[in-house]
């Protein structure tokens, strides 16, 4: 499961305290990349897609993957900025855990 707090950042005018639901669909690229520690990953990831209230955007995202902190999987915490077309922004920041697959026996 991902958690993501995000914050809407508008050029002129001020957010709304309303709920609303988003879904975006989006496909672009990552780069992984090791790091001074070994149990750690960067992954930096760039994308296009379209999002509801925002339309089409550009994603920009940086990951760490940690490898030794669950025995059973992986430790992500990352953020991201969403570019509207219009020029508004959408920042956030997120953990996750994931969990390898167990062979079967």
């Amino acid at each position: 499961m991902t958690t993501v707090a995000a914050a809407l950042v508008l050029g002129t005018g001020v957010a709304s305290a309303n709920e609303r639901p988003f879904s975006a669909s989006l496909a672009g690229n990552a780069t992984l990349s090791a790091t001074a520690d070994p149990c750690v990953f960067q992954n930096n990831e760039t994308a296009t897609g379209t999002g509801t209230h925002v339309g089409r955007f550009t994603w920009a995202s940086e990951e760490f993957a940690n490898f030794c902190v669950n025995p059973n999987g992986v430790a992500v915490i990352g953020s991201f900025m969403m570019t509207a077309a219009n020029g508004d922004l959408l920042f956030g920041v997120y953990t996750t855990l994931g969990e390898f697959e167990r062979p079967a026996t």
